[in-house]
């Protein structure tokens, strides 16, 4: 994403659906709660597809995502050992454990700014709901968004007399390409917080908008969608979420964009994000920093209950700071 200097505007945030790799956007999300909450506070829009839905909707409750690494550990992966293992309770099993982390009033915090994109069964076509008229409400879009076929059973959940499943499968066909939109995913892609694997080892692969890399490690956290990681597996994941978050934030200061305090040092737990190279105290770390298109649709009203279809075009501030505006940052070859 190419930056211009000392602008602030409005932009918009987009967590994509992985399964049990959540636990990495919820190191993401931690670095941002913790070193900038400003990010969070000042986004316009915050969208989820399938388990960045129910990330989203945790963060905007400012639900601590330590507590949610713990529950994740201790609860997940032994109630179900992975997606295929117990079919049509895990959604018995999400909608405890949401009724659980989200307050009484979480419809009234997440009203607005969290848009949960869901796949509608009769079209195939992505929408988004942002408005929740009580949690029930609210966790059964969720339960929709994160709704896998046969994994989580064969008849697909109703929200508003409609059947929809998971977010992520109809992304493919919508546009969800944005310049003012930071984009977070697992999986190591053309995405602005992302896994940085090294460069010279891995082949593109793109779906419509989506492009990740095809490497050893991208295929592993692939084969974690359907299979719980271990403990450690998962710490670190959630440690490599926070460092990823620090770097994107220390590249944005690079361009006079200072979420960070200027004595910003990493928490001592944190200092376990190193790979050989050094910890997040030295220097930052610079990768390109791009969006995955110039085309600025992205989703609209479709009805008065906020269901919003694909194709519409949201306005663009030309003087956001992650707008293009001719130069990028160097890219980093980290091979570990």
């Amino acid at each position: 994403m190419k930056i211009k200097r000392n602008e602030r505007r409005s932009f918009s945030l987009l967590l994509r659906g992985c399964s049990f790799m959540q636990v990495y956007e919820a190191g993401v999300l931690k670095a941002l709660q913790e070193l900038s909450p400003e990010i969070l506070k000042s986004a316009s829009k915050i969208y989820g597809a399938s388990s960045g839905s129910i990330l989203a909707a945790l963060v905007l409750c400012e639900c601590d995502m330590d507590e949610l690494q713990k529950q994740f550990i201790s609860g997940d992966k032994y109630r179900f050992k992975g997606l295929l293992s117990r079919p049509g309770k895990i959604l018995h099993i999400l909608k405890d454990t949401l009724n659980k982390l989200l307050p009484v009033n979480a419809h009234q915090l997440v009203s607005g700014k969290l848009h949960v994109i869901l796949t509608r069964v009769h079209d195939w076509r992505s929408v988004t709901v942002s408005e929740f008229a009580t949690k029930e409400d609210l966790i059964q879009a969720l339960l929709c968004s994160c709704f896998v076929p046969l994994c989580f059973g064969f008849l697909p959940p109703l929200y508003h007399g409609v059947r929809y499943v998971d977010g992520e499968l109809g992304m493919w066909k919508a546009n969800f390409r944005s310049q003012t939109m930071i984009t977070v995913s697992a999986f190591a892609g053309e995405y602005d917080i992302c896994p940085k694997d090294c460069p010279a080892a891995f082949f593109n692969f793109q779906i419509s908008d989506c492009i990740l890399q095809i490497s050893k490690k991208n295929i592993y956290r692939f084969l974690c969608i359907f299979q719980c990681p271990t403990k450690q597996v998962c710490d670190q994941f959630y440690d490599d979420g926070y460092r990823d978050a620090v770097s994107f934030l220390k590249n944005l200061s690079l361009f006079g964009i200072n979420y960070l305090t200027e004595d910003f040092t990493l928490p001592l737990d944190k200092e376990l994000c190193q790979k050989g190279e050094g910890t997040l105290h030295r220097k930052p770390e610079a990768r390109i920093l791009h969006s995955r298109a110039t085309d600025p649709e992205d989703i609209t009203k479709e009805n008065i209950l906020s269901i919003q279809t694909a194709h519409e075009v949201e306005e663009e501030d030309p003087h956001h700071p992650l707008q293009p505006s001719g130069r990028a940052l160097p890219a980093t070859e980290d091979c570990s």
